[in-house]
């Protein structure tokens, strides 16, 4: 009997460690903070017919809202229910992206949050994506319902209640972690409503979890939840197949808590792949490109079939998480589409991608000021995801490397992306300001004649087309539209603003338009 048990547990932890992608699909793409409706979308637009397997998307459920610092991104990170609204959007919203997507053929992963609740300091309201009441201080959570008794601070030994020494494993699992509310995993009744959250988008037709924290959890308890779950809906998934399920672990070496004791329940993200890359990219530490013929596990990489892999991920690409300096990402624009379509080239791990938001960055005393200094700023997606043009940027020039990573792309990419415009007022400013410069320097280049043919082509066209009268027409109505459009969105911005001023704004916005014209 005992044996019997212990091949069913087996069978389970190996079945999910596969990520059910389709047709041949290799890779999955984090949209970070993307709305639903804007997911369903790409997948049918971009990710199904590009070959991307899977989307990472952020957690759906009731979270916490923020006033300081306003809508911090990390607010999806602090639950305050189960129930599927979030400001990406409502369960009607989220149960159609999810079909959708899995009608193209590209599978949801969900990031779900399971450690904990919301921070002790969120306060007592309804100021929750759902709007639901809540109150941090009682440690009352009614929507679940939670109490008081569903959590860990009769565990924690250290006198704060918070994680005062990561090299003791007791405090990192049993005590809170930046003053969130730590659940107690290791009670049935926790563990009960942890599943019914789980199996709720798990019949709602996803493909598995990337579980938050988990060196924060027990693995015990971790194992427990995972046996309650269903297996995926037959709908698009066949019989039996289990959830997949990669957890957040953060090891780099010399942990207290190592990874390996998680990769019997699932893949874990393998941190030290990205910190790795990125120093060989850098040309750090005498690192280079061609010492990495025994990529992965021969770099002291966990096994190929435990690892789910990235170049940088959400933490990270904002200066904070694991990986330090080394890490590239969107930032480091070169390096990043280097770094990207060598991962994606490589047959190690599960890969992940990571698409999320571009924002104007300016540092004053060693700080980052942005409504400060660009009081419109504001977020767009930068598409990282569209690896076919990230491939072509990185490896265009090396002709030995793209005819063998031509072949690997092909399998996984098969299809080319088309050009995006970039109608951002500064790049249209730029433009129309330095116009007969940038004519000087595309004639140059195909002057000179120390530059390749396409190159030399493509700097003659661009040339050509600074000059045509129909761009230079445009070009003049978009310099003299696009400051009425920034100052209009920021008007609009203003907390509280009433009807009458906006009427009054987007009148005034007419009228300036008509006298252009």
């Amino acid at each position: 009997m005992k044996w019997l048990i212990f091949v069913a547990l087996f069978g389970l932890s190996v079945a999910q460690h596969n990520p059910h992608l389709k047709h041949g699909r290799t890779s999955i793409v984090h949209l970070f903070e993307w709305r639903w409706a804007d997911i369903a979308e790409e997948c049918e637009r971009f990710l199904g017919p590009n070959g991307f397997g899977g989307v990472q998307i952020s957690p759906p459920n009731d979270h916490i809202v923020l006033d300081t610092p306003w809508r911090a991104w990390y607010q999806r990170y602090q639950p305050i229910g189960y129930d599927l609204c979030s400001r990406s959007g409502n369960e009607a919203e989220l149960r159609d992206m999810i079909t959708r997507c899995n009608n193209v053929g590209v599978n949801i992963y969900v990031d779900v949050v399971i450690n904990h609740m919301c921070g002790s300091g969120g306060g007592e309201g309804t100021h929750s994506s759902c709007g639901t009441w809540f109150s941090a201080t009682k440690k009352d959570f009614p929507s679940v319902p939670y109490s008081g008794w569903d959590f860990n601070d009769h565990k924690c030994k250290t006198s704060s209640g918070e994680i005062e020494n990561y090299g003791d494993p007791y405090q990192v699992r049993d005590c809170r972690l930046v003053g969130l509310l730590d659940l107690a995993l290791e009670k049935d009744y926790v563990r009960s409503k942890v599943a019914g959250f789980l199996n709720k988008l798990i019949d709602l037709g996803v493909a598995g979890f990337r579980v938050d924290a988990v060196k924060h959890m027990w693995p015990g308890d971790l194992q427990n939840v995972y046996g309650r779950l269903n297996d995926l809906n037959t709908e698009w998934f066949s019989e039996g197949s289990r959830p997949f399920i990669f957890q957040e672990v953060i090891d780099l070496g010399g942990e207290s808590i190592s990874h390996r004791e998680y990769t019997s329940l699932g893949r874990v993200t393998e941190f030290k792949y990205g910190a790795k890359l990125g120093t060989v990219m850098r040309k750090w530490n005498g690192e280079k490109l061609h010492y990495t013929k025994s990529w992965g596990e021969g770099w002291g990489f966990m096994p190929n079939g435990d690892a789910l892999v990235f170049v940088d991920n959400h933490d990270n690409q904002r200066g904070h998480g694991a990986g330090g300096a080394s890490i590239v990402s969107f930032w480091d624009s070169r390096l990043h589409k280097m770094a990207v379509g060598y991962m994606l080239a490589h047959p190690y791990g599960v890969t992940r991608v990571m698409s999320s938001f571009r924002w104007d960055r300016h540092f004053v005393n060693g700080k980052r000021k942005i409504k400060d200094v660009y009081p419109n700023a504001h977020y767009i997606h930068c598409y990282a995801h569209q690896l076919n043009l990230i491939m072509q940027q990185a490896i265009s020039h090396i002709s030995k490397r793209t005819a063998v990573l031509d072949k690997t792309v092909a399998r996984r990419l098969p299809t080319s992306s088309n050009v995006r415009w970039n109608f951002h007022s500064r790049a249209i400013n730029t433009v129309f300001e330095q116009r007969d410069d940038l004519i000087q320097c595309f004639e140059n280049i195909r002057d000179s004649g120390d530059f390749d043919s396409n190159t030399i082509r493509e700097a003659g066209a661009m040339a050509m087309l600074l000059e045509h009268q129909d761009f230079k027409f445009f070009l003049e109505l978009f310099h003299h539209i696009m400051p009425l459009v920034d100052l209009l969105y920021a008007k609009l911005q203003k907390k509280n603003i009433d009807a009458v001023h906006i009427k009054r704004s987007i009148q005034q916005f007419e009228q300036d338009i008509q006298n252009i014209r």
